[in-house]
């Protein structure tokens, strides 16, 4: 465990966790500015070493009546890694579920007129494209063998 950062509030713990992050995408960093500004409604008062399994449990319960089961699972990933770069998760990681979620349905197949708009797309970028030469393989047990780019 980093020194003191169980006596550390969540959103200042949770601001020097994201300053060590690095090299993230610019989105990432925006999304967890988001989920730590929501965690922060409900840890906020808290120092680390003082958010336990039925604080979390009590956070999914209320949080879930506003925002669906990905959105609070994507929140509480942030405190878990939070809670695991302090080296406070293990103390009740075992305890955690994360909500479920439902299944994404599979999208629709293209539609006739979708397939053509696809085809023709297709035909159009193969006709500006020059025709490129075969590369020839060589492998030890056979002989060349012409590849296409």
């Amino acid at each position: 465990m980093h020194e003191g950062l169980a006596k550390l509030r969540f959103p200042i713990a949770a601001a020097r966790w994201l300053l060590q992050q690095g090299n993230i995408e610019h989105r990432t960093i925006h999304d967890y500015g988001q989920w730590i500004a929501t965690l922060t409604q409900f840890f906020g008062a808290l120092e680390l070493g003082q958010i336990h399994i039925g604080n979390i449990v009590q956070y999914q319960q209320e949080r879930s009546r506003r925002a669906g089961p990905r959105r609070v699972n994507q929140e509480l990933g942030v405190l878990r890694r939070i809670l695991t770069w302090a080296g406070l998760w293990k103390s009740f990681g075992d305890y955690y579920e994360r909500l479920p979620e439902p299944a994404r349905p599979e999208p629709p197949p293209p539609t006739e007129a979708r397939m053509r708009e696809m085809r023709d797309a297709l035909e159009a970028v193969a006709a500006r494209r020059p025709r490129r030469p075969f590369l020839v393989e060589r492998s030890p047990r056979r002989a060349k063998k012409p590849v296409p780019l």
